[in-house]
């Protein structure tokens, strides 16, 4: 398996997940092409030399028609440029290329590319691939850009209410749905060189619909829908990524009476596992993270920080839960994380995930906070 890879585009959103889902699955850490590299040609010269395979995402998606066509175009005559080696290239194209009807910029500027960078690739020796991918939606995605599922969430969790003008039809892939496939036809000789990702359909009206029920049922009743719908999951992680950190500790409501205290720590429409642990003081548990997975803390009794990193990035957050006052954090995707026991006495923690512990596919990835 190559372990030379570069991604043009390497922080947007799907540069971002791709850059995730390398260092998860395959332990990867990716070249990375931005902005500022393709202004500086030496600096991209660099990131090729050092590229078995690229995987071109970067891309102007929104503007002026006429600029989107001479930047998307420029992108490429610089990566050309700077290509001095035989490479595998896989060029991240969309649907709407497909679609010869569409004479929007965006999809002519990729049919051009595409067709660009093939002759260009069997002239000169390269092996080209691309993927034609539809309307891409997750985690770390910007509201009011470019993808309504994402300027919807952060309505929702802003409290604000959605207005859908138009009823048009989506076809949804989640960006490490996507990631993973991209990456599957890069490393893999034998793979097609040419791959049309295929998503969920749904119409805006459908999807609005849908989002304002989760956050109705999880900000206003606390619950937690029912993810063993692969989509369903993968658009709660979405919305729920727009309230970390803020909603976070979520109090409960404790009920106390001259018996006790009583509380509900989870209220979920889907299966999952629970389980409780004990930890010593000064204990840290943890130091990973998850794709796709629910998990959610909620300290019993005793003091703790929990403290989340971004993968891909050097910040750290810290939270914390105390016994004293009930209240849960549900862990965000792609965020590696750890609870230590800041207290005196021993941490009771009670932990729940939406799915069984399966050792042989358990979404668990080690890294250090």
């Amino acid at each position: 398996m190559a372990t030379s890879i570069g991604i043009t585009g390497a922080n947007g959103f799907l540069g971002a997940h791709l850059r995730l889902y390398l260092k998860a699955v395959h332990n990867i850490e990716a070249h990375c092409a931005t902005r500022e590299t393709f202004s500086d040609q030496a600096a991209l010269s660099s990131f090729t030399a050092q590229s078995e395979i690229i995987i071109h995402t970067a891309c102007k998606i929104r503007g002026e028609e006429s600029d989107i066509l001479k930047e998307n175009r420029a992108l490429s005559d610089s990566l050309i440029a700077a290509c001095a080696s035989p490479k595998t290239i896989v060029f991240v194209s969309s649907s709407q290329a497909t679609d010869t009807t569409l004479t929007n910029a965006y999809a002519v500027s990729k049919r051009e590319e595409e067709e660009y960078l093939r002759n260009w690739a069997q002239a000169s020796g390269h092996r080209f691939r691309v993927v034609y991918l539809p309307h891409l939606f997750g985690e770390g995605g910007r509201a009011d850009h470019n993808a309504v599922t994402h300027t919807f969430c952060h309505r929702l969790a802003n409290c604000n209410q959605l207005e859908v003008t138009g009823n048009s039809q989506l076809s949804l892939c989640h960006g490490q749905d996507a990631a993973e496939m991209i990456v599957d036809i890069a490393l893999d000789d034998n793979a097609p060189d040419i791959l049309p990702v295929y998503g969920t359909p749904i119409s805006v009206a459908d999807l609005a619909n849908l989002l304002t029920e989760i956050d109705e049922n999880y900000q206003k009743y606390g619950i937690i829908p029912n993810c063993n719908d692969p989509f369903i999951l993968r658009l709660f992680n979405t919305y729920r990524s727009y309230l970390f950190p803020e909603f976070y500790p979520h109090n409960v409501t404790v009920h106390s009476d001259d018996r006790g205290d009583l509380f509900e720590a989870l209220k979920s429409k889907n299966q999952g596992q629970v389980f409780v642990s004990t930890t010593k003081p000064g204990i840290t548990r943890g130091n990973h993270f998850h794709r796709f997975k629910i998990e959610r803390f909620c300290v019993l009794k005793g003091q703790a920080d929990v403290t989340f990193r971004h993968v891909l990035s050097s910040e750290i957050t810290t939270l914390k839960l105390s016994g004293d006052t009930p209240s849960f954090i549900d862990i965000p995707t792609g965020f590696t994380h750890a609870i230590t026991n800041t207290g005196q006495d021993e941490l009771l923690t009670l932990f729940w995930a939406h799915e069984f512990y399966d050792p042989d596919h358990s979404d668990t990835y080690s890294l250090e906070v």
